[in-house]
Order: C-alpha cells, then structure tokens, then sequence
C-alpha cells in the first residue's frame, strides 16, 4: 500500500513538473489574449460598417486592417493546420454537413 502512495506520489510531481515545463497555463492565456484581440478586431469592423456591406473600403482602410491583422498574427500562438483541419471535418461530419476524406 505504502509502494503505491509512493508510486502515485512521484507521478503526480512528474505530471505537475511537466505541465510547469510545457506551459499549458501560459499558452491557453496567449490564446485567450489572441482570442479578445480579434473579437476588438471584429467589432471594430462592425462598427465601421466594414462587415455588413456599409461604407466603402478603400485602400487606406485596407491597408490599416492588413497591419493590425498582421501585428495580431505575430502575437498569437501556433496552431498546426492538420489539427485546425481535422477539428473542422470532425465538426462538419458530427453535424452531417459533410464526409470528407482524411488530411494527408
């Protein structure tokens, strides 16, 4: 009984060590942060009228938003694209939209 304590002991320091190493605190806290960014983003353009067919874009507004959305891109952690496509089918195929054949 006290091998198994001690067993239970030492793998909850390794499990609590590596979730220290491996930053999962501090990457979820990017990804909310990125998360807050591009909603402000978003509403920006809703207010402006950019996403709902109001005013004119013209090259200055574009240019503005390229910037801002490349700042954003610069700041927010990686997300590998197989993972992103593969959330994706998986959603689409849970809600019978679609059958799509796996990622290569």
């Amino acid at each position: 009984m006290v091998l198994i304590a001690g067993c239970v002991s030492v793998l909850a320091t390794l499990f609590s060590a590596s979730y220290s190493f491996l930053g999962f605190a501090e990457l979820a806290d990017r990804h909310k942060q990125a998360a807050a960014s591009f909603g402000d983003l978003k509403r920006g353009f809703e207010i402006s009228g950019l996403g709902a067919g109001g005013d004119f874009v013209d090259d200055k507004k574009l240019s503005k938003i390229n910037h801002i959305w490349s700042e954003l891109e610069k700041k927010v952690p990686a997300i590998p694209q197989k993972k992103i496509y593969q959330n994706t089918v998986a959603g689409l195929e849970q809600e019978s939209v679609i059958s799509v054949p796996p990622f290569s």
